[in-house]
């Protein structure tokens, strides 16, 4: 999916604290981090990306979320080291992030069952490229000489076509 960045959506905060075993999220409960799905104690809980975003293309509007390793890739730094600049009261978005808004990169979106059977529409994005306009404009050219190349081979003769496979076999 290619689209435009519109807007960062803090709703759900643009980090959480996860178990560094399982790498789900974690809460503290009395000061204390359980992870609920590896049935133990966090001592060492990870700050980790989940970033909610609004993207926009020629087709509509879709709901994406960047996580951690994505995350870390596209904005050149981890969560702990950009949560680590922000004075401790602070829960906006940092402008790193926020700097994402009004740019435009295709998506590789991951689907799973969340999207398929329940049909909600917050993709989760497995990998982020900026786009290339030079090689766009090649691969579009490329793909259209091919299409055309096709609707000649469709137009040609039977008798042609027949004899062109020949000598090709033959190695003519």
């Amino acid at each position: 999916m290619r689209g435009e960045i519109t807007k960062i959506d803090n709703h759900f905060g643009w980090y959480y604290i996860s178990c560094n075993a399982c790498s789900k999220k974690i809460e503290a409960e009395n000061s204390v981090y359980n992870c609920h799905i590896c049935n133990k104690e966090c001592k060492f809980p990870l700050v980790k990306y989940k970033i909610h975003l609004k993207v926009k293309n020629k087709t509509g509007e879709s709901s994406v979320v960047l996580f951690n390793l994505v995350a870390e890739k596209l904005l050149d730094t981890s969560t702990h080291k950009l949560l680590n600049r922000l004075p401790l009261d602070n829960n906006d978005v940092p402008i790193q992030i926020q700097s994402l808004c009004k740019k435009e990169f295709i998506f590789k979106l991951k689907l799973n069952n969340y999207n398929l059977q329940e049909g909600l529409e917050n993709f989760t994005v497995s990998k982020v490229f900026v786009p290339v306009e030079n090689l766009e404009i090649q691969y579009q050219s490329r793909k259209d000489k091919k299409g055309k190349s096709l609707l000649e081979d469709e137009n040609e003769p039977k008798e042609q076509k027949t004899k062109r496979l020949i000598k090709k076999k033959k190695g003519c």
